[in-house]
């Protein structure tokens, strides 16, 4: 995995030189006012994101990437201290750790065929909704990114995100990847939640 921590070394040598890595947060500081996906809940537990996605982190394909990790990075950290190989992207990190990367999600190179797992709880599909609700919203840029995700999948991968999309209109290969849909029950909510396998 010495290619990858290549890899990321570079977009954080890289990123260090970026002053304007926080414009996608400046645009978007009213997000939680204007979306209505966003009152359903959000959770940063890494129990509670384990349980929510029925994760059995001794079968995880491995790397794991966590798109919008949170601050704190808790599931990595959690996963890491399993002995799993994982990683978080998210500008609002805290810590600077080698395995944190601090950028905005669409603005980092996911790669073609690398990971295992990736997940993104109540954060890249959040945005996304809101972005195709917004006047000024940038659903496209969403839109082709979700595509530049499923490519990175090694083959038997899986992404988890919540909530749920409709793909109708996302242009991926939907012969090389099987699509599950679901919910989950918190606290009188039912909150939606998918996954995609890539065969």
């Amino acid at each position: 995995m010495m290619f990858l921590q290549q890899i990321l070394a570079g977009l954080k040598k890289q990123l260090s030189l970026n002053s304007d890595k926080n414009i996608f947060y400046n645009k978007s500081d009213n997000f939680f006012d204007l979306s209505d996906v966003t009152k359903e809940f959000i959770i940063g537990n890494k129990k509670e994101i384990i349980d929510f996605f029925e994760l059995n982190i001794n079968k995880l394909n491995q790397p794991v990437l966590d798109i919008g990790c949170g601050y704190n990075s808790l599931l990595v950290k959690h996963l890491r201290d399993s002995g799993i190989e994982s990683y978080g992207i998210d500008v609002l990190l805290n810590d600077k750790d080698e395995y944190l990367i601090s950028d905005s999600w669409l603005e980092f190179d996911y790669s073609i065929e690398i990971w295992g797992t990736i997940i993104s709880h109540m954060a890249f599909s959040n945005h996304l909704i809101n972005n195709l609700k917004r006047s000024d919203g940038n659903y496209r840029r969403y839109v082709e990114k979700f595509s530049k995700i499923l490519d990175s999948l090694k083959q038997g991968g899986i992404f988890y995100y919540a909530p749920s999309i409709d793909l109708k209109n996302i242009d991926f290969d939907r012969d090389k990847f099987k699509v599950s849909n679901d919910f989950f029950y918190y606290k009188n909510l039912k909150i939606s939640k998918s996954n995609i396998i890539k065969n």
